[in-house]
């Protein structure tokens, strides 16, 4: 498995795990990619894999990325500064347009949007690589 901004791929199985920041901090997952296309594009135009099956795709988050909560030790200034950092991420909103993008690509084998409810981004990191490879094992 190989580690790559913010994803891991798995080339054996042709398998993607996206880490619920890869849209949000490069938009690449959805708007393009080196080659000058969108990234719907590229997915579509993708030769087909050596062993004749599609790439799954795993998408996570956890429910406080885009709607935080306030920490207990938190100052609401500090609280406030934290909302207005995440909020415009959008990572709930980014989420489920990537799924329904893939999905109605049709190009995906697997294809699993999971919400982990109550964590955060750091929160919900292990819990979501762990199930990842889990996934990705089974195929």
């Amino acid at each position: 498995m190989k580690q790559a901004s913010s994803h891991f791929v798995c080339h054996k199985h042709r398998s993607v795990l996206l880490s619920r920041s890869t849209y949000s901090r490069s938009r690449y997952v959805l708007d393009g990619n080196a080659m000058g296309m969108t990234a719907t594009e590229g997915f579509k135009r993708r030769q087909p894999v050596a062993f004749g099956q599609p790439d799954s795709v795993v998408i996570s988050y956890g429910s406080l990325e885009e709607f935080p909560v306030r920490r207990r030790t938190e100052t609401e200034e500090q609280f406030q500064t934290r909302k207005d950092f995440f909020r415009p991420l959008r990572m709930t909103e980014n989420c489920h347009e990537l799924f329904d993008r893939l999905k109605a690509s049709g190009k995906t084998r697997g294809l699993i949007l999971k919400e982990y409810v109550g964590p955060d981004h750091a929160g919900v990191a292990a819990s979501a690589i762990t199930d990842g490879i889990d996934y990705f094992v089974d195929w």
